[in-house]
C-alpha cells in the first residue's frame, strides 16, 4: 500500500497546528497569472484526503474541509469556513466568517 504525502509549495504559509492528510496539495499554481503565489491557512486548519488549494488563497483560522474540495487561487476566506466532500469555491470569492457550505457545491 502506497501512502501519498501532502503536496505543499514553497509560497505556503501554515499557521500552528494543522492536520492535514495525505493526498492533499496546498499552493498549486493555476494556469493563468495571478498577482502573487502566497497562499495563507490560518491556525487549527484540517484539510482532509484528496483536497486541492490553489495558490494566492488567504484562509483564516480553523478552516475544516471534507474530502475531495477544490478552493481555487485568488480568493479571501475568513474563520471558521467548513467546507464538506466535493465541494469547490472558484477564483476570486470572498467568503466571511462562520461560513458552512455543504457536499457537492460550486461557489
Amino acid at each position: 500500500m502506497t501512502v501519498e504525502t501532502p503536496q505543499i509549495f514553497e509560497e505556503v504559509e501554515l499557521g500552528k497546528d494543522p492536520k492535514i492528510d495525505p493526498g492533499v496539495t496546498i499552493g498549486y499554481r493555476p494556469g493563468r497569472t495571478i498577482g502573487s503565489l502566497l497562499t495563507k491557512l490560518g491556525d487549527g486548519c484540517v484539510v482532509r484526503g484528496g483536497t486541492i488549494i490553489y495558490a494566492g488563497t488567504h484562509i483564516g483560522n480553523h478552516l475544516e474541509t471534507g474530502h475531495y474540495v477544490v478552493i481555487r487561487e485568488e480568493n479571501k476566506i475568513g474563520e471558521h469556513f467548513s467546507i464538506w466532500n466535493h465541494s469547490t469555491v472558484d477564483y476570486g470569492c470572498v467568503i466571511g466568517n462562520k461560513v458552512k457550505v455543504h457536499n457537492r457545491v460550486c461557489q
